[in-house]
């Protein structure tokens, strides 16, 4: 790195001023792609190779005030004992240069920072608005499980304190509450109380059916739905699940069974709960040509098609695989012929053209012999 910037600054030696300060502005913008803890390096190199020249320092002067922030205090003595060579219209041509770029960026957005929030264990600096909605996608999704610094390839976990501080009070108790139900998630002794407006998670004592909350709601404890004595489990699963059906159009996960409910999108779904990628129209495992047009056999074409699945029993799907699959067997050959009978009726034409040619020649040459 130190060759390529000393190349740099003796290359300018033959440029104007403005030029030299158009240049320092590419050759930073360059700088600022390496690591925080090379710069001090670069800087370092730069003073070493300035050799007192007026115009190579004023190079430095405009790369110095860039990351003035970051550099020691020995570095600034010794640049600003060297500063008294510049000539003064030089100064004033960097203090109006238009070229002046601010390191206080969000690394998300890449807007100014005016309200900055600093993530201490890796030094990475955001605005507070896009690490606002960060955490809030994070936990309305349920991903509350070690939140990471939305840097890319930054594994840092963010601290609850950090949390709790850029969310408001609403979505901080969704925090907590999937907190406590990833707490319980493996606990195979008790459940959680079914009612809409209640979060207690109640034990099971002994060998008990029939568990009753602090609410007074009574629940099962093999289906977790209220109390259902005149029907099986299964019954009152299938009662419930139902009317969710009716009501809310929920499908369960084909792999894990967690109930998915589709508010929007495309019809590849994710389960967040155990990632298992599903189509949402016949609930086969996802591909990269599950959709493809030219694969029958799934949903071709039907990525973003908005319909109900249960109106599109799999029978149907079966029937229009085999249409379009005779369709591509009755077109392939149709396409096959008129493609060789239009090359043959190509190959005619010129061929005949060729001919008609090789007459022509041929008289023109038996007119000269005579």
């Amino acid at each position: 790195m130190n060759i390529l910037i000393q190349e740099e600054l003796e290359n300018s030696q033959q440029l104007s001023s403005q030029q030299l300060i158009k240049q320092n502005s590419y050759v930073y913008n360059q700088m600022l792609k390496i690591n925080n803890g090379l710069k001090t390096y670069a800087l370092s190199s730069i003073l070493l190779n300035q050799n007192n020249d007026p115009e190579n320092l004023m190079i430095s002067e405009l790369t110095f005030r860039s990351l003035s922030n970051d550099v020691d205090s020995k570095l600034l003595q010794e640049f600003q004992s060297r500063r008294h060579i510049i000539e003064p219209h030089q100064i004033q041509l960097i203090q109006q240069s238009p070229f002046k770029i601010n390191k206080q960026a969000c690394w998300i957005c890449l807007n100014e920072l005016n309200n900055i929030i600093l993530i201490e264990q890796c030094n990475h600096q955001f605005c507070q608005k896009c690490i606002t909605l960060y955490l809030y996608n994070k936990i309305i999704s349920g991903e509350v499980h070690k939140i990471t610094c939305p840097q890319f390839g930054c594994s840092t976990v963010l601290s609850e304190r950090l949390i709790k501080q850029n969310i408001n009070q609403e979505v901080y108790q969704k925090y907590q509450r999937f907190l406590l139900i990833k707490q319980y998630e493996n606990v195979v002794n008790g459940k959680w109380c079914p009612r809409p407006d209640c979060f207690n998670f109640v034990f099971q004592q002994g060998q008990e059916k029939i568990l009753q909350c602090v609410c007074g709601q009574q629940f099962c404890f093999d289906c977790g739905n209220p109390n259902h004595p005149n029907k099986t489990c299964q019954e009152s699963v299938d009662q419930v699940f139902a009317q969710a059906l009716q009501d809310y159009k929920i499908q369960k996960c084909p792999n894990c069974k967690a109930n998915i409910l589709k508010n929007g999108g495309c019809n590849h779904m994710t389960c967040t709960k155990c990632h298992y990628d599903f189509c949402w129209l016949c609930g086969c495992r996802y591909s990269s040509i599950h959709y493809d047009w030219m694969n029958p056999c799934n949903c071709p074409g039907d990525q973003y098609q908005e319909r109900d699945p249960y109106s599109y029993p799999k029978i149907l799907i079966c029937i229009r695989a085999i249409l379009k699959l005779l369709i591509y067997v009755l077109l392939s050959p149709i396409l096959a012929l008129a493609g060789i009978g239009m090359l043959a009726y190509g190959l005619g034409y010129l061929l005949s053209k060729a001919c008609h040619l090789c007459r022509c020649l041929k008289k023109c040459c038996q007119t000269l012999c005579n």
